[in-house]
């Protein structure tokens, strides 16, 4: 998700750059924002998590646990630090 918002920022500093080749005279040099591309990808992705959250919670028969987790086997999943 992160990717895909850079990607689109990208995209669209790229696109401003050739404005005067679509008739478009946006004046001065285009000027990218790290501070604000990263936040809006930050943005982007926590609502995009947050909405999944929803959408599980609401599904019958499961069960949303929070935390770092990491596989122990093919078939079994930990969650937190496991005491």
């Amino acid at each position: 998700m992160p990717t895909k918002t850079l990607v689109a920022s990208a995209y669209a500093a790229q696109l401003a750059r050739r404005a005067a080749q679509y008739g478009v005279d946006i004046g001065a040099a285009v000027r990218i924002d790290m501070a604000t591309v990263r936040q809006r990808a930050a943005t982007v992705t926590l609502n995009a998590r947050r909405g999944v959250e929803q959408w599980l919670q609401q599904m019958p028969n499961c069960t949303v646990v929070r935390g770092q987790a990491r596989f122990e086997s093919a078939t079994q999943l930990r969650v937190g630090d496991g005491s």
